[in-house]
């Protein structure tokens, strides 16, 4: 009887793990952050708009799209409303919130793994050195991810350009349009 349910329990880790795939938040490939001064608007209502926005363009790569909580920054602190938008491989998470006065938009491009590669990666010593060779950074991957995170980009900045011209604001500048990256090619 043990010996069926190690067998069983083997077989999850074996078939259902790789199929499981999650964002790997604690190492974002780019994102992108503005402030708007004197600003207020409804943070589900923006996300709204970036939905309906999504759902007119019919963008391929999108598998889904929902509003996630995530915590501020432990596990009992406060917990923060996000936008995701989720691929096949990659995810960004969307912020909209009121800071103060202001308003702050962000957001953040995450490569997405199957929880059998995060076990991987996660082995002392050797868990890096197996992550690069198994699941190594293909040009196809990262021109893969730029083409997403242009597509997402734009979507965001579009409605925030609707919401301001609706609001009579200036729009963001062009210098404050682009996204920062940094080297995907050395994964943490």
């Amino acid at each position: 009887m043990q010996f069926y349910i190690l067998i069983g329990i083997l077989l999850i880790f074996i078939l259902v793990l790789p199929s499981i795939r999650v964002p790997i938040i604690s190492n974002p490939a780019s994102g992108w952050h503005h402030s708007l001064m004197n600003f207020n608007y409804a943070p589900l209502t923006f996300y709204s708009n970036l939905r309906k926005y999504f759902d007119e363009k019919k963008v391929p790569t999108i598998k889904g799209m929902r509003v996630v909580h995530m915590a501020s920054s432990h596990m009992f602190s406060r917990r923060r409303k996000y936008f995701r938008v989720v691929s096949e491989d990659f995810s960004i998470d969307v912020c909209a919130s009121p800071y103060g006065e202001d308003y702050f938009f962000s957001y953040w491009l995450l490569e997405r793994a199957s929880l059998w590669r995060l076990l991987i990666k996660n082995l002392p010593f050797i868990g890096a050195g197996l992550e690069r060779q198994f699941w190594p950074m293909k040009y196809h991957k990262m021109d893969t991810m730029q083409m997403y995170q242009s597509v997402i980009h734009a979507g965001i900045l579009e409605v925030i350009d609707s919401i301001t011209d609706e609001k009579g604001i200036a729009r963001i500048s062009q210098e404050d349009r682009k996204p920062t990256t940094k080297n995907i090619l050395a994964r943490k």
